[in-house]
């Protein structure tokens, strides 16, 4: 007698809670395809040259500016790294330090198509002041 009641318990609670399930299955899906959807965004911002994303960025877009840093972390901060001896952690801090900075006065980059000379002088900077 258990295996049928619990046949049966199984049966009432699936027919019970099959909609939700199916409205659960159904915004799972969603979210997967707005995730592929948002990467295959980001890796066509990635191709737009850096003047295209700094005028973005300038006119409100803020979240441009994520590209930017993701395309210059990598190189720059193993700059960072070897210009602060190899200290990971004062890098890392610098860096981020650089990337805000160098959001803040964005509107002071007088050539938005030579924005990673710029970067490079900002993260310089910064890593200088660190050593001190």
């Amino acid at each position: 007698m258990s295996g049928k009641s619990t046949i049966l318990q199984r049966f009432i609670v699936t027919s019970l809670f099959y909609p939700y399930y199916r409205y659960l299955w159904t915004k799972l899906n969603n979210a997967a395809l707005l995730l592929r959807h948002m990467s295959c965004l980001l890796s066509d911002l990635g191709s737009l040259p850096d003047g295209e994303l700094v005028h973005k960025v300038r006119a409100g877009e803020v979240e441009m500016y994520r590209v930017l840093v993701e395309r210059y972390r990598r190189e720059f901060g193993r700059y960072a790294t070897a210009m602060l001896d190899g200290d990971r952690e004062d890098a890392a801090d610098a860096l981020q330090e650089a990337f805000i900075r160098a959001y803040d006065s964005l509107a002071s980059c007088r050539d938005p198509d030579r924005f990673k000379a710029w970067l490079f002088r900002i993260v310089s900077n910064q890593c200088h002041n660190v050593r001190k």
